[in-house]
């Protein structure tokens, strides 16, 4: 509830992200929530790369170069903090959602 008060302010001509005069807590509540959006509007690619690069991973050659620096930047990117957070929270809207629907 909280994201959606801060997103759907619309901002000025001359605003950006992070000003002098924002507190840091502040610009950090806003780009938590700007990432919360784009996990859930992009989560069919996050939870399909997601299954796919687990079940690769265990039939990857770890031995060469390129493997394993493949699997260091997937796993990168998922180390991000609170994205997998909003990975389980997708896949938990997604169960209520198909739960509900069946009735």
């Amino acid at each position: 509830m909280r994201c959606a008060r801060i997103l759907s302010r619309k901002p000025g001509p001359r605003t950006r992200l992070s000003q002098d005069w924002m507190p840091a807590e502040k610009t950090t509540l806003i780009l938590q929530c700007l990432l919360k959006a784009f996990v859930l509007d992009n989560f069919p690619f996050y939870s399909t790369l997601l299954t796919e690069i687990i079940g690769r991973s265990f039939q990857m050659d770890l031995t060469s170069d390129p493997g394993i620096v493949f699997l260091y930047w997937v796993t990168k990117v998922f180390a991000q903090p609170g994205l997998m957070d909003y990975i389980d929270y997708g896949f938990f809207f997604l169960q209520c959602i198909l739960r509900f629907s069946a009735c």
